[in-house]
């Protein structure tokens, strides 16, 4: 073992990993040194594809001059200052503009930046919380997740999560948390099933919990196209629209002043920076 992974093992609370494992040396570490590219490069020389993205973030490869040099640029003339309080900077307000005018789906207006998606998440399910305190609706607190889901690994955001990993040991609220069927027609549709069965059968157990929960603790709804954070899956394509009608469907038949309505809410923790690189590129030569 090197001296620069002695150090990293002594020194480095890693995520997502095992500390005893780790910090023994059971768990191999790979330390990495240089990217170009798609191509990345440890500390022992040897080249990888990164077919990770980095953590599905690093979109446009690895080494871009221009983009260091566009960063740098900045640094040297503001490298920082927050936003609080009504304060803003040029380059924020230059990218809200320009997610919202050109990237954007319909109908979003405001742009609120974070960390990651579990910091998103997080920040969703409190905005959701506090739009309906302040409407006097503070029965309403549950949330529909799907299970295998992805959505974070905060505490609500893991509590959302449909897998048991991120559960264990941890406390996660799961009193406000409600569990409908991960969409994998791959996986655990019954044999001879069409996927256009398939979705129906997840938009009906769907429309069921809601049903069985009642109008009084009315949910939100949280789909993600994610399945788990090592390996997505691809969804029924119908199953996010018609997700989406069931929840208007019932809010509906509930209350046509939607006093009792179901928020459907986009939770996309891992695809979204493939959907976004998507929509820019295809708007945006390299140039």
């Amino acid at each position: 073992m090197t001296s620069l992974e002695q150090s990293d093992r002594r020194h480095f609370f890693h995520p997502g990993t095992h500390a005893y494992d780790h910090a023994t040396g059971a768990l191999k570490g790979l330390i990495i040194s240089e990217g170009r590219g798609i191509h990345l490069t440890d500390v022992e020389g040897r080249e990888y594809i990164d077919g990770f993205s980095g953590l599905y973030c690093v979109n446009v490869g690895y080494g871009r001059e221009e983009i260091a040099e566009r960063m740098a640029e900045q640094c040297r003339r503001l490298s920082y200052y927050h936003t609080y309080v009504g304060s803003s900077n040029e380059p924020v307000i230059e990218l809200s503009q320009r997610l919202i005018e050109n990237w954007a789906p319909p109908g979003m207006v405001k742009v609120f930046y974070g960390m990651s998606g579990s910091d998103a998440n997080e920040t969703q399910i409190k905005l959701v919380w506090y739009y309906n305190n302040i409407l006097g609706r503070k029965n309403r607190k549950k949330i529909i997740a799907r299970e295998r889901a992805y959505h974070g690994s905060g505490i609500v955001a893991g509590a959302l999560t449909g897998l048991p990993v991120y559960h264990a040991n941890f406390d996660c609220p799961f009193d406000r948390v409600l569990r409908t069927l991960c969409p994998d027609y791959y996986r655990d549709a019954e044999p001879g099933l069409s996927e256009s069965d398939f979705t129906a059968h997840c938009v009906a157990e769907l429309e069921a919990l809601i049903e069985r929960e009642g109008p009084a603790p009315s949910p939100r709804s949280s789909p993600s196209r994610c399945r788990a954070p090592a390996g997505s899956c691809r969804r029924p394509p119908a199953i996010g629209p018609r997700c989406k009608r069931c929840c208007a469907a019932m809010t509906s038949c509930w209350s046509p002043t939607k006093s009792c309505a179901v928020l459907a809410a986009s939770a996309r923790v891992l695809a979204a920076n493939g959907s976004a690189s998507h929509s820019i590129w295809r708007r945006s030569p390299r140039d």
